[in-house]
């Protein structure tokens, strides 16, 4: 009986030594099997992001170049604009190319620009109301009721295109405000100029 007991004790021992290499064997087995999923997965991920991150590199909008490159651009419409007569388009141009000079920090070039728009609509101006031939005619008639008349009629027809001297001095005071920032006498003197003109219309007016 003791015997069989014996031979019982081991049988169960050997069993559970058996179970237990099974197990360490299983374990090795799966452990390696995950870590060579792991790092294929990542061989396969990596150059995919890798290409989406360069897809989305761009020139940033305030690149000097890029902005040289959209002042040329306007002011070649504002050429193309003032060949074909397009007054509206001449002006939208000319500030475009300020708002780009301004972003490359030319307060020369600003001041320019917003002179040239002041300047246009006053030439708009007279070309809308016929200003060099009214005011030569005025200056050749005689004094007399026919002068009179013809003052009053030039005056309301001056009259009708005030708002065009109106943006006109807008667009001049701009352009003396950038021009203190990089003063130049030449560009001071046709600013005040142009300022000018506008004064003399308006005094004429009253």
């Amino acid at each position: 009986m003791k015997k069989i007991i014996t031979i019982l004790f081991i049988s169960i021992l050997l069993f559970n030594c058996h179970k237990k290499e099974e197990i360490k064997k299983n374990t090795n087995e799966i452990i390696p099997e995950n870590t060579e999923k792991t790092e294929r997965e990542t061989k396969a991920v990596l150059p995919e992001v890798k290409e989406k991150k360069e897809e989305k590199i761009s020139l940033p909008e305030n690149n000097i170049t890029v902005l040289w490159s959209k002042y040329n651009k306007a002011k070649k419409k504002v050429k193309e604009a003032k060949e074909t007569g397009n007054f509206k388009l001449t002006i939208e141009s000319l500030l475009l190319a300020a708002q780009y000079a301004q972003q490359l920090n030319r307060d020369d070039i600003v001041s320019w620009q917003y002179n040239n728009a002041g300047y246009y609509s006053i030439i708009e101006f007279k070309k809308r109301t016929d200003y060099s031939h009214k005011m030569h005619k005025l200056g050749m008639m005689k004094a007399g009721e026919e002068k009179r008349e013809y003052l009053n009629e030039t005056k309301n027809s001056l009259g009708t295109e005030l708002p065009l001297l109106s943006d006109a001095s807008e667009y001049l005071k701009i352009a003396n405000d950038f021009n203190k920032k990089s003063m130049d006498k030449e560009r001071t003197r046709i600013i005040q100029r142009n300022i000018n003109f506008i004064n003399d219309i308006n005094k004429f007016l009253e």
